[in-house]
């Protein structure tokens, strides 16, 4: 579910857009994941306490999407995974296109997004072992 609504004011024309999100708090690092059905997947570091997630939320947004965090506003999930979010001065359209871009970047650069790209063994785990003092 995602909205554009407009507000007229004396010829000034204001855009407010609500986008479902699915959260996950307490993750390793911040990152906006990519699409979760019709809703976006994000992680976040902050726990789920006294609104700590929702803040991490707001800001990875805001920041994401290049807007200030008074435009963005949880409007309801405050207590869940699931959540919508409504975003001012900002179109679907527009929204759509920095979110991909920013998921887009976090699976291109691990290490920017706080992981570390690791080679993955190819003999399926029967090779030597790392751990000191066994043999492989």
């Amino acid at each position: 579910m995602a909205c554009d609504v407009r507000h007229t004011l004396e010829r000034v024309t204001f855009v407010s857009t609500r986008v479902r999100l699915r959260v996950s708090p307490g993750s390793s690092h911040t990152e906006i994941v990519g699409r979760h059905g019709d809703a976006w997947k994000v992680r976040v570091t902050a726990a789920p306490e006294q609104g700590r997630a929702n803040e991490a939320l707001v800001r990875l947004l805001a920041d994401t999407l290049g807007v200030p965090r008074d435009a963005v506003t949880v409007v309801s999930g405050h207590g869940g995974r699931d959540k919508v979010v409504e975003l001012a001065g900002l179109n679907l359209a527009q929204i759509e296109q920095r979110l991909s871009t920013a998921s887009a970047s976090a699976r291109a650069t691990p290490a920017a997004a706080g992981g570390e790209a690791r080679p993955q063994a190819s003999s399926g785990g029967r090779g030597p072992s790392s751990h000191p003092g066994r043999a492989g």
